[in-house]
């Protein structure tokens, strides 16, 4: 486990380039100036399948919950409605859990490769 101060750095390019990671701010820096990570650029790019894929996750909880052998009143619909507006949500931080476990393994596995 990386301790939150350490600040690490990483030749790019055949050593022309050096990157720094601080790992307490979270911030990458080339020759002390601060550069985006790739969290940073992808949150700049338009991602309109997104909503799609948003309403989606809304219908698909829908249709998991949706008992048609119930009765329904006010309070359940209205139950149900409101889960389903944040299913997409949930998923997302499902995934977003996934992806970290999975950066975590890659970085281990990459800088054993390197030592």
């Amino acid at each position: 486990m990386i301790k939150n101060n350490i600040v690490e750095t990483f030749k790019l390019y055949k050593d022309t380039i050096e990157l720094k990671f601080d790992h307490k701010k979270h911030r990458y820096a080339i020759d002390g100036e601060a550069v985006d990570g790739v969290t940073t650029c992808l949150g700049i790019i338009a991602k309109p399948a997104l909503l799609f894929w948003a309403v989606n996750k809304t219908i698909d909880h829908i249709n998991d919950h949706w008992d048609l052998e119930s009765p329904w009143d006010e309070v359940s619909k209205s139950s149900l409605l409101d889960e389903a507006k944040y299913a997409h949500r949930r998923r997302a931080r499902e995934a977003a859990d996934i992806g970290t476990v999975t950066h975590v393994w890659i970085d281990k596995f990459i800088k054993s490769k390197l030592a």
